[in-house]
């Protein structure tokens, strides 16, 4: 993600302090999730089921 400060020859192409801490921490919650298991994994996972069922009931 570019600051889209400085001149295109800077090399300045590098990511802030607040959106390298964002990613690593939505990392970390997405890790944290996976490995616990708290249920929202499953909802993801089935999603494509559901949205196929509600295609059918709704004729689309």
């Amino acid at each position: 993600m570019s600051t889209g400060s400085g001149p295109a020859g800077d090399n300045n192409d590098r990511l802030s302090a607040f959106w390298s801490l964002f990613y690593i921490s939505a990392a970390l919650v997405i890790t944290f999730l996976y490995y616990r298991n708290l249920g929202l994994w499953r909802l993801f996972e089935h999603a494509r089921r559901w949205l196929e069922w509600v295609r059918v009931m709704l004729g689309v």
